[in-house]
């Protein structure tokens, strides 16, 4: 998994830097004011899955989070830190495919 690097957006405003997203998967600061800042730049939609981090109790599941980014759209995805932060701090992000996917962290 490849570490994105939280941008922060200040008063000038910012343009992100994207990388490519990883096909293992990648991990960001979860910390309810960071972002990811996916681009999905393929004909097709891409699933975008943030894995659960919460611990179930008897009866109760607990699902990752998915959303799904349409052929050529661009979303930001806000994880809430209760349930997604791992015990670094970071949420750990997977996607259903990665060619010409880019992604960014960005801190609002």
């Amino acid at each position: 998994m490849a570490a994105l690097v939280a941008q922060q957006v200040d008063a000038d405003g910012l343009k992100p830097v994207f990388a490519a997203a990883t096909a293992l998967g990648d991990t960001m600061p979860c910390d309810g004011h960071t972002a990811l800042f996916v681009v999905n730049g393929s004909g097709a939609g891409r699933t975008i899955t943030i894995a659960s981090q919460a611990v179930a109790r008897p009866g109760l599941v607990v699902d990752d989070l998915e959303v799904v980014i349409p052929a050529g759209e661009s979303w930001l995805i806000l994880p809430d830190p209760v349930g997604f932060a791992n015990e670094n701090g970071q949420a750990e992000i997977t996607y259903s495919a990665v060619a010409t996917t880019t992604v960014a962290a960005v801190r609002i």
